[in-house]
């Protein structure tokens, strides 16, 4: 199924899920990887109010492009978070390696 406009799949190796996946710099919400073998963080936040949600997922693909395990893989980011800042807009917009989606959530009562 095509998520944020492409098809990933959760990252799985033996032994390894790329749901709360760890490194030694932080936790992922999400490590998926594409069809080409390329690598993405997804960072969900329940609103715009994280500070670090730029700074977090930058130091993340920085860490994998310095790791040897996974050398010579392209690995991009992507924050998804409700109502972004300007601010976060900004940076995002600056680093080709990341994406920004924006999610809205509705409710309708079932009558």
């Amino acid at each position: 199924m095509p998520v944020f406009g492409m098809n990933l799949k959760m990252y799985k190796r033996k032994g390894e899920y790329g749901r709360q996946y760890i490194i030694p710099v932080g936790r992922l919400d999400l490590f998926c990887e594409d069809e080409a073998g390329n690598l993405y963080v997804i960072e969900l936040k329940k609103d715009s109010g994280y500070d670090d949600a730029y700074k977090q997922t930058p130091d993340y693909l920085d860490w994998f492009a310095q790791s040897p395990k996974f050398k010579g893989k392209k690995v991009y980011g992507i924050i998804c978070l409700n109502n972004p800042t300007a601010d976060l807009i900004s940076k995002v917009k600056s680093d080709d390696r990341m994406r920004l989606f924006e999610y809205q959530v509705s409710y309708t009562e079932i009558k």
